[in-house]
């Protein structure tokens, strides 16, 4: 099964999809908007994950500070 690890950063969420084998085999990056609130954040989370998964079954990793 592949992963997804996304990485929540103050200015950037970066997002990274990893086979099995541990290679990168594709990585987005979108902007965080801390001003637009949680709800939207998690939103965006949600659509980079999709979007990188590409209807994929995948584990899903965040990382976030604080």
């Amino acid at each position: 099964m592949k992963i997804v690890g996304v990485e929540l950063g103050g200015n950037n969420i970066k997002a990274a999809l990893v086979d099995e084998t541990g290679a990168i085999t594709s990585q987005k990056t979108t902007k965080t908007l801390v001003t637009e609130g949680t709800k939207m954040i998690c939103n965006r989370i949600i659509e980079l994950v999709q979007d990188i998964a590409q209807e994929e079954q995948v584990k899903v990793g965040i990382g976030s500070p604080g």
